[in-house]
């Protein structure tokens, strides 16, 4: 309880300070953030506020989101495909529903429902800076155009690509700084010299991460929203607590949704709980085993029948449960990497989770 009082009473001072500032002020604050990352869905960087970390992610916003009728909608006002929602490279389906599906999930913790969330502090529309001389996936047109083959020549895809790289403002959101990835989390569980051994601290680790997992899901699931990105490099933690973040490829059943959005969104109403399970699944064998993913895949096919006897016991345990989900889900990942078109196989999965 009074690490959650802690937590609150910096969310309001951070939160508090960021809102005194113009935003020149803002601006004049930002440029000592130091840089984490540029990538597909904006820059990142580290900065602190009253003392308190914070994690700074600016999001591109194109001129098409600042139009007449699109600013602040979650509308797909690019007319994106629905494969588009898979992150293999997507950029997402814009700035609004990424600030949206944050004030949400920060709802959501505020309201004392689910704590697992990174808190958005603050956020506010200002200018693009000037683009680096260091490359950005979009920096160059031939940059675009591989893009846009990989996502099966969509004109819309294009479009939104071109707008992101010529974009001349950008949502720049605060947020609760969570210290660490779990991936790199995980590996660093094996290298720890406290008193558990080795083999304990794993299991434990992925304990905590399973259980996390498995509740975060539920409660997205329930209140309609899919995060499509649930990765171990997404998955946030301090040590005690599992924090799901970076929503650009969010979506929530009370986004302005066309039809086919909706069905699809219907469709995947489970596809964190059969992403997060796959994921866990695959992070237990290759960290267990030194496989990378496709050949884990190919361990989960051959090992069904033994059940997997090379691995420790609660890895063991683990991986027979959802073997079926992550062979599923492996093998929907190879398919999506050769053709973005792939249906996704949601009545296998479904009859999956209900063996689990």
């Amino acid at each position: 309880m009074r690490r959650d009082q802690a937590r609150a009473a910096r969310d309001r001072t951070v939160g508090a300070c960021l809102a005194a500032l113009d935003d020149d002020e803002l601006a004049d604050l930002l440029t000592g953030a130091t840089p984490v990352g540029t990538g597909m869905g904006g820059t990142t960087a580290t900065m602190s506020v009253a003392g308190v970390p914070v994690f700074v992610k600016r999001v591109p916003l194109t001129e098409v989101e600042q139009g007449p009728g699109n600013f602040g909608s979650t509308r797909n006002v690019f007319g994106l495909p629905t494969f588009y929602q898979y992150g293999f490279g997507s950029t997402g389906f814009g700035a609004w529903r990424e600030l949206a599906a944050h004030q949400l999930v920060s709802d959501c913790v505020r309201q004392g429902r689910f704590a697992g969330f990174p808190l958005l502090h603050h956020w506010r529309r200002l200018p693009r800076p000037a683009v680096a001389s260091a490359p950005t996936p979009l920096s160059t047109e031939d940059s675009i155009d591989t893009w846009v083959r990989r996502w099966g020549d969509s004109a819309a895809v294009r479009d939104r690509l071109t707008a992101i790289a010529e974009a001349s403002a950008s949502l720049v959101l605060f947020i609760e700084h969570i210290p660490y990835q779990v991936d790199t989390w995980l590996a660093e569980q094996a290298r720890s010299d406290d008193r558990a051994g080795p083999a304990d601290r794993i299991a434990a680790a992925y304990d905590l991460v399973d259980r996390s997992l498995r509740a975060g899901t539920r409660v997205m699931s329930a209140h309609g929203f899919v995060h499509f990105d649930a990765h171990f490099r997404n998955l946030l933690t301090d040590g005690r607590r599992i924090y799901f973040a970076d929503f650009g490829l969010a979506v929530h059943s009370g986004f302005e949704l066309s039809p086919a959005e909706s069905d699809f969104l219907h469709r995947h109403r489970d596809y964190d709980r059969c992403y997060t399970a796959a994921h866990l699944t695959f992070s237990l064998i290759g960290n267990a085993l030194g496989l990378a993913w496709p050949d884990g895949l190919e361990y989960l096919r051959a090992g069904r029948a033994a059940g997997y006897p090379d691995l420790p016991a609660a890895a063991r345990a683990l991986v027979r449960r959802d073997a079926r989900i992550a062979e599923t889900m492996g093998s929907f990942w190879h398919r999506m990497l050769q053709d973005r078109t792939t249906s996704y196989p949601y009545v296998e999965l479904e009859a999956a989770l209900a063996a689990r």
